[in-house]
């Protein structure tokens, strides 16, 4: 039950940040407007870098299902550092901005994963 629950929420995860990166590469005012930065030249390469980004988590999310699946110890090993990065970014873009969506989604996206990551090593250990 708890491995399901990890790759439920690693697909789910995948399918958004691949719609994410999906965005930024093809629309970059969408993930600009979305981070409220106004549209300039440097704006345009941050949104480019960001997109990057974006890809490499999508892959790195890919990379811990295909572990998790396999019941490798690095896909939990990466699920955890996936959710601490996520809790981080939450965080961070709260702190920044003030907006609290990314505190709850992100942040409580990496706290749940952490939890099933760790729950998950446990049950084959």
């Amino acid at each position: 039950m708890v491995k399901k629950s990890l790759l439920g929420l690693l697909v789910l995860s995948g399918i958004f940040e691949i719609f994410q990166t999906a965005h930024a590469f093809l629309d970059p005012q969408w993930l600009l407007s979305l981070l409220t930065i106004p549209v300039a030249p440097g704006a345009v390469t941050l949104n480019h870098i960001t997109a990057w980004f974006l890809l490499l988590v999508s892959a790195l999310i890919v990379l811990c299902i295909v572990w998790i699946r396999e019941n490798k110890r690095e896909g939990e090993v990466l699920c955890v550092a996936l959710g601490v990065w996520w809790i981080g970014i939450g965080i961070g873009i709260y702190l920044v901005s003030g907006v609290a969506t990314n505190l709850f989604t992100d942040s409580l996206k990496g706290l749940i994963l952490c939890a099933l990551a760790l729950k998950n090593s446990r049950t084959h250990a």
